[in-house]
């Protein structure tokens, strides 16, 4: 199977990004959380901070998730190429001995 190992790596850096963003977003979310733990006794600002805490823990596990896939995907390029190597230093070897298999 013919591979691009480069284009493989960026994809996984695309997909660890997402994670950065979400954790990104998760630093910036902290500041209206943080005001509606103050604010009680609305029903609506009861859903309001059920929704956020759905939304922060979701965030966060997409987050952890996201960076370590594509690290992941990141890893398998890297293990791609250095099998290939290998391979490929394998059969360098063993050509030298096929002439005199043929004898």
């Amino acid at each position: 199977m013919d591979i691009d190992p480069t284009k493989v790596r960026q994809v996984g850096g695309k997909i660890r990004q997402i994670g950065e963003d979400a954790q990104a977003f998760l630093g910036r979310m902290s500041g209206p959380a943080t005001g509606l733990k103050s604010v009680a006794g609305l029903g609506s600002i009861a859903a309001l901070r059920q929704a956020n805490t759905r939304l922060t823990r979701r965030s966060s596990d997409l987050a952890t998730a996201s960076r370590q896939h594509g690290q992941n995907v990141i890893t398998a390029a890297d293990n791609h190429v250095a099998n290939d190597a290998a391979q490929k230093r394998a059969v360098d070897q063993l050509t030298p001995a096929l002439p005199a298999l043929g004898r």
